[in-house]
């Protein structure tokens, strides 16, 4: 299981009351070292009784296996978090299942709002981007490290075709 929460210090407190229970708990968010954080991933890749207590930090792109239960803390903010932690389970068949665990009334309200919302298919909009700097680094140091390096015509050539480029100048 991953068991969501919205800060580093929870994740701690959480991690400390559910270890000893016959589950192998790791903690993962941002001050956690590069080392611990990979052993987590990749006990938790072989299977058997492991819970990893995270951050968002596991919302998105690492791939930690076949997942049983998500568990959140209160609720998520967005319906976009909601669907992207809820669809990491039920990848084995099952069906995706995630508990919430609120300590107040207005985090029961905003779970249940949020399940509704993502009933009727509702997720927030992402306006679209024409100057994304990250992506046009990262994209410019791949491919620097794919050829060896790059010229700027040929750069140029590349990247003006991308959607979220086209408020970039060549200049």
């Amino acid at each position: 299981s991953l068991f969501f929460c919205d800060s580093r210090a929870l994740t701690e407190i959480i991690a400390d009351k559910i270890r000893d229970r016959g589950t192998d708990v790791f903690v993962h968010h941002s001050s956690v070292s590069l080392e611990e954080r990979e052993l987590a991933e990749e006990r938790f890749q072989r299977g058997g009784d492991a819970s990893i207590v995270c951050t968002s930090t596991l919302e998105l792109g690492i791939d930690v296996g076949d997942l049983d239960l998500v568990f959140q803390t209160n609720a998520p903010s967005t319906v976009s978090s909601f669907l992207q932690r809820m669809g990491r389970t039920g990848r084995r068949g099952g069906g995706a299942n995630t508990t919430f665990f609120c300590d107040d009334p207005e985090s029961v309200l905003q779970a249940i709002a949020l399940i509704e919302l993502a009933r009727e298919g509702w997720v927030e909009s992402v306006p679209p981007q024409t100057r994304c700097w990250p992506a046009l680094v990262h994209q410019l140091l791949a491919m620097t490290l794919q050829f060896g390096g790059i010229s700027r015509d040929n750069a140029w050539d590349q990247l003006s075709r991308v959607p979220d480029l086209s408020g970039v100048s060549r200049e």
